[in-house]
Order: C-alpha cells, then structure tokens, then sequence
C-alpha cells in the first residue's frame, strides 16, 4: 500500500503482513541506509513473527526502495516523519508496537520512541547508528567536509550504490544530539551489535547502554559479527522471542 506523507504529497511504500490468528502485537521494522524494506533480515524477523501471531510491517523510508522522495532530501526529521507516519497507520488502543531498527533505523527506532514517550512498548536496535550523519563526515574528513558544507551537495558511494546527499542532512542532524537522546530515553531495548562492525563502533553502543538511564536494556555483541550481523540472523531472533516473551507481547 502507499501511504501519503509530507506536505509535498510524497507517498511511502508499506507491506503489512498479518498472521492467521492475530495478536495484539505489531512489529514495524526499520531498513537501514541504502536498503529497502525486502532486505535479509526483515524477510527472516517476518517469518519468525508471523508464525507467533504478530503483525509485521515493512516500509521504504523515503529516497529508498519504492518509495517517493530522494536520497538528496534525506534528513534524520524526514525519517522520523515517515516512521511516524506508519505507526499511526497501525496504531489503535488495543495494538502494542514495537521497533525493529537497523543501524539508520536503529537510529531511527531510538529518537521516535524517545520523542513518542509510552508509544513504543519495546524497541529492538541491530548495529544502531546513534551518531548517524556523524559518519559521513568521518568518511570525507575535514577537507572533503568543508567542501560540501561550501557546495551544498556531495556524492556519496558505498557497496549498494552512489547517491547525491545535501548538506542540510548534518545540519538536522544538529537537533538530535546523542546526549539528549540518552537523558531521554526510557523504552525497554535489546541491541545487537558486532565487535567487528567498521560502520558503528562498539564501544558507541555500549557507552549509550551504559549512560541511559533506563533500567530495561539488553546488549548482546558478537565478537566476530559484521555491521549487518545477517550471519547471526537466526541468534538475533531466538533473543528477540525470548525478549517479547518476557513482556508478554507474544
């Protein structure tokens, strides 16, 4: 389904996936940077979920997969718009929603539940990327940041591809200080993050676990794992059941 967003008329891409007999749970999961909605780990999480009576949605943030937008009117507001737009597509008084986010999603999954206090019951985080927009700069040093804080717009490139970014992404980037998102945040989370990750480093992860000042957060890190963590795929979602369990969402 589309669902409009934005004042320009914009439309996201959604899937929504019910299970036979359905609970009051629904997962909504988060793609990363340069992903899609149909990515590795949302295909598994999905067939894991439904069988348990869960609702699962997927949905292209904009600039991505099949959804409106470009990459070049990427900002972490327009994300946290195009999230907030499918929880409220979902969301009704009997329904408990949780986050399922990966690295950007993560980040994604983070600030929302942070500003939305008591909206999420549980957030699942894999490699989050608390510092998002952080890293493009460390990307380019200095020189090359200088340069496209001058001309505004910078091509960037990576495994999935080459996308023009505008600058105007680490200026909004500015609104969402990792300080604030620790004083803020309260919502019961698990993390998965990789030791070997060259995207999001480890230590991030656990400096923000240890500095958030709510109670209920589980970390587990994979000695050998990667920033996408696909390979432990099967791990992440046996932690994931037993986390949902315990608060009674399956």
């Amino acid at each position: 389904m589309r669902l409009s967003v934005g004042s320009k008329g914009e439309c996201i891409d959604v899937t929504v996936t019910s299970p036979t007999t359905s609970g009051a749970t629904v997962v909504i999961f988060l793609h990363g940077f340069m992903s899609h909605q149909a990515g590795e780990k949302a295909r598994f999480f999905k067939e894991v979920l439904v069988q348990r009576g869960v609702t699962f949605v997927t949905f292209d943030f904009r600039g991505h997969g099949q959804s409106g937008g470009t990459m070049r009117e990427l900002t972490g507001t327009r994300l946290l718009e195009d999230c907030h737009t499918v929880v409220e597509h979902v969301a009704s008084a009997d329904r408990r929603i949780v986050l399922i986010g990966s690295s950007m999603g993560g980040w994604v999954a983070a600030w929302y539940a942070a500003l939305h206090l008591g909206r999420i019951v549980a957030n699942m985080l894999i490699a989050p990327s608390f510092t998002f927009g952080r890293g493009f700069l460390d990307h380019i040093g200095p020189e090359g940041a200088a340069a496209w804080a001058r001309d505004g717009v910078i091509r960037f490139s990576n495994e999935y591809g080459s996308v023009e970014l505008s600058y105007e992404l680490i200026r909004d980037m500015e609104r969402y200080p990792v300080a604030e998102l620790v004083r803020r945040y309260r919502t019961p989370t698990l993390i998965g993050q990789g030791m070997r990750d060259p995207i999001v480093d480890y230590r991030q992860t656990l400096a923000f676990v240890e500095q958030c000042r709510g109670e209920e957060m589980t970390l587990a890190l994979f000695k050998d794992g990667d920033h996408r963590l696909t390979t432990y795929k099967a791990e992440l979602a046996e932690l994931l059941l037993s986390f949902l369990a315990r608060r009674n969402l399956i």
